[in-house]
């Protein structure tokens, strides 16, 4: 039972991470022992208000190598997101990002050989990676 509004059955449990800003990023990705989750970090932070400092904390050699390959990892979600399927609509389907996304990791490729791409799930590169050029053999 709830000991706050005495509900018997829960029917969903769920939990909040803090929105992220550039302080929260700096100090989550200098300290291997932080996580906002056990796993799938990077779909967490994938959001589209998180674009701007993915792209800083990708790029920024004080984070470390493994946090650098999640923010990778979630930029590359991101653009699976944001990349229709088919010829369905969806209102939470924004070509935009996916585009915005895609082209500044364009810029970006060389981050795909110098951090470990092992965080981007095999169905996300499956539709990512053609998006950027890379070749599925390299997955």
């Amino acid at each position: 039972m709830c000991p706050n509004c005495g509900v018997k059955n829960v029917e969903r449990a769920g939990w909040a991470i803090p929105d992220l800003d550039s302080e929260l990023l700096r100090v989550w990705g200098k300290d291997e022992s932080l996580q906002f989750d056990q796993q799938d970090e990077d779909i967490l932070l994938a959001e589209e208000d998180n674009i701007e400092l993915l792209l800083n904390g990708v790029d920024s050699k004080e984070l470390l190598h493994s946090k650098r390959s999640t923010l990778l990892a979630a930029l590359c979600v991101l653009v699976y997101d944001h990349t229709p399927e088919g010829d369905e609509e969806d209102p939470d389907v924004k070509p935009e990002i996916s585009a915005k996304v895609t082209a500044e990791l364009k810029d970006r490729m060389h981050l795909f050989n110098e951090l470990d791409t092992v965080y981007i799930s095999e169905y996300i590169k499956e539709v990512v990676y053609p998006r950027l050029g890379i070749p599925l053999a390299n997955m």
